[in-house]
């Protein structure tokens, strides 16, 4: 359980999100490879579908780019399924609600955690796929490239639906579903990044990267809010 005591001066919105990041990183470490969840399912997935299209070099390099938004999207929201559900169910996030009358920095600690144990493993992979599925090496890492650029976007999506279905004991299949909205246009305006960094060695030659860029900002201001909200609503 992890209770910061709100009384003490130094405890700010910044610092409270530091420590539920330190928090997190020793409970993901302790528990012998929970982490890993997000990165293993990607593996699977990308194993599973690349059987699927068959061995066939510019039907891989094709799909290359959906595959690898789609497999994260679906990985992360498995990961998300507890991001908030353990500390609903030992009462850690009462107190903490109790003893900040914010929790935006409760927020940024989680959404920063879910990327750093989730995403940043898959974001690492990304050129070792784009190579695997037929995709040349330089144009690998400057499509991973644009695929980091739109990971915070997921991460946030994928966190607004774990928030939804903390209080619920819900899956990881709700939660997809819940973040459906959120996710859709990241993975179309994803996709087409990439297609343009294969097709035109270049992601900025084409609008979709702009916008993968501006739907980061826009999501980092109006979903964490609504994820507060179902937390609180959650704790009712």
């Amino acid at each position: 359980m992890f209770v910061l005591d709100s009384r003490d001066p130094n405890t700010t919105p910044l610092s409270l999100a530091v420590n539920i990041v330190l928090r997190d990183g020793r409970v993901a470490i302790r528990s012998g490879g929970g982490w890993f969840n997000a990165l293993f399912f990607f593996a699977i997935f990308s194993m599973f579908t690349a059987f699927a299209l068959g061995p066939g070099r510019e039907q891989l390099a094709a799909a290359a780019p959906a595959l690898l938004w789609l497999g994260s999207a679906l990985a992360l929201n498995l990961a998300g399924v507890e991001l908030f559900a353990n500390d609903m169910k030992d009462g850690s996030l009462r107190v903490i609600s109790a003893e900040n009358s914010s929790l935006g920095g409760y927020i940024a600690g989680k959404f920063t955690s879910l990327f750093l144990m989730a995403a940043a493993p898959i974001a690492l992979v990304a050129p070792i796929f784009l190579v695997v599925f037929g995709i040349e090496p330089a144009l690998a890492f400057k499509g991973a490239a644009v695929f980091i650029a739109g990971l915070p976007a997921l991460c946030l999506g994928a966190g607004v639906a774990a928030a939804l279905t903390a209080g619920m004991g819900a899956n990881g299949l709700l939660g997809a579903c819940l973040s459906a909205p959120a996710t859709i246009p990241v993975l179309i305006f994803g996709v087409g990044a990439i297609q343009n960094v294969v097709q035109l060695g270049s992601a900025v030659d084409g609008s979709e990267f702009l916008i993968l860029i501006a739907l980061d900002l826009i999501y980092l201001v109006i979903l964490p809010p609504f994820a507060i909200i179902a937390l609180r609503y959650g704790l009712e």
